[in-house]
């Protein structure tokens, strides 16, 4: 766990995901960015702080999983 033990020590944290242009890719392709740096660096899981709504719901669509209210995939 991390210093405050809400992540595994193991986790990509992104503090916010949000894009001035919706439903266009950019969130996608930036997950799949991500997901490809995790595996290289050997990551194992990627975490999301501060979801909204909406970004809750893209980050279900996209293989998350809730996590003490936090996002994590």
């Amino acid at each position: 766990m991390d210093v405050e033990g809400f992540w595994p020590a193991s986790t990509i944290v992104i503090a916010r995901l949000r894009f001035q242009q919706e439903r266009i890719g950019h969130g996608s392709d930036f997950l799949q960015f991500i997901k490809k740096v995790a595996v290289k660096q050997r990551y194992k899981y990627i975490g999301l702080e501060s979801t909204d709504e909406k970004s809750t719901i893209f980050a279900l669509k996209h293989g998350f999983r809730m996590h003490n209210k936090r996002m994590k995939d």
